[in-house]
C-alpha cells in the first residue's frame, strides 16, 4: 500500500486511484505478484494516465492520502471475495480481483491480461516453494534410520507399561494421555 501511495504521490492530483494499486503490485518481484509482472506487460506510463478520471475523493484509514471512492469500492469488494472463501486476512488476491472490478482497469486490459491477473494471483500457493537450487542437506545421524523388527518389541514393552485401571499411557513429551485402542491402531499402521 505504501508503494500504491508512492505511485499516487507523482500524480498531478495526489489522489489514490485504483490504478496506483495495480501498478504498485505490477512492482513487486516477489511470490505471486512477482510472477504476474514477469508475465504480463503492460505500459506503466499508459496505466498511469488513467488516473486522470476521478469521480470523488474521501479519505481512508488505511492510507495516508485521499483516495478516490473507487479505491474504497474495490476495497469492500476485495472484502466481500475474502468473506466468500471464509478467509480472515485480506490478500493480494482478493485485492487483484477486485481491481479487474475497477471499470477504467478492466477496460485498459486485455483478455489474456485479465486471465493472467487472475491466474497467477488467486490461486492459492500453501506449500509451493521453488527448489531448483536448493540443496538438500546430507543426514548422517544414527538415531535416523529404518524401522526394523527390533522395533516391534520395543512396541509390545511399551504396550505392558500401560497402566491396566484406566488404560492410558502418558507420552514423554506429551502431557496429554493416550488410549489403549490409540497404540493398537498405531502398532497395526506399523506392521
Amino acid at each position: 500500500m505504501k508503494n500504491a501511495e508512492r505511485e499516487a504521490s507523482f500524480s498531478e492530483q495526489k489522489v489514490l486511484h485504483p490504478v496506483h494499486l495495480l501498478i504498485a503490485c505490477l512492482e513487486e518481484k516477489t511470490g505471486a505478484l512477482g510472477e504476474i509482472s514477469l508475465k504480463i506487460n503492460l505500459n506503466k506510463l499508459s496505466l498511469s494516465n488513467l488516473a486522470g478520471n476521478i469521480n470523488g475523493k474521501t479519505q481512508s484509514e488505511f492510507f495516508s492520502m485521499t483516495v478516490t471512492k473507487e479505491v474504497v469500492q474495490m476495497f469492500e469488494t476485495a472484502l466481500i471475495y475474502m468473506k466468500r472463501y471464509n478467509q480472515i486476512n485480506l490478500n493480494e488476491g482478493h485485492l487483484l480481483k477486485a481491481l479487474l472490478t475497477d471499470s477504467s482497469i478492466k477496460h485498459h486490459l486485455s483478455e489474456e491480461d485479465k486471465n493472467t491477473i487472475l491466474t497467477l494471483g488467486t490461486t492459492s500457493r500453501d506449500m509451493i516453494a521453488h527448489l531448483g537450487r536448493y540443496t538438500f542437506p546430507r543426514i548422517n545421524f544414527q538415531t535416523i534410520r529404518k524401522a526394523k523388527k527390533y522395533d516391534e518389541t520395543c512396541w509390545e514393552t511399551l504396550l505392558r507399561s500401560i497402566s491396566p485401571r484406566n488404560g492410558l499411557i502418558p507420552f514423554a513429551a506429551d502431557s496429554r494421555k493416550r488410549s489403549l485402542p490409540f497404540i493398537l491402531r498405531l502398532i497395526k499402521m506399523m506392521k
